[in-house]
């Protein structure tokens, strides 16, 4: 099964996590590049031990140009 994932903040690494621990291909996008380079290297690793290379971190702009068969999103109403 192949995710995708909208949101590198601590949503995302959860739901990038468990769907990796399922043995699911995984894709990250968000708005802000920073928040991708501090998915791969704070947010992640802090978390998880080590960050996972097999997570694909990629612009939004790309993102929409990938066959999903699930689009995870987090939005906060707030």
């Amino acid at each position: 099964m192949k995710v995708g994932i909208i949101g590198a903040g601590r949503i995302g690494n959860h739901l990038a996590y468990s769907a990796r621990k399922k043995g699911w291909e995984v894709v990250v996008t968000d708005k802000s590049v920073d928040s991708l380079e501090r998915f791969m290297n704070v947010i992640y690793p802090e978390r998880y031990g080590a960050y996972d290379c097999d997570i694909q971190l990629i612009e939004m702009s790309k993102f929409w140009q990938i066959k999903f068969d699930l689009i995870c999103n987090w939005i906060r109403i707030f």
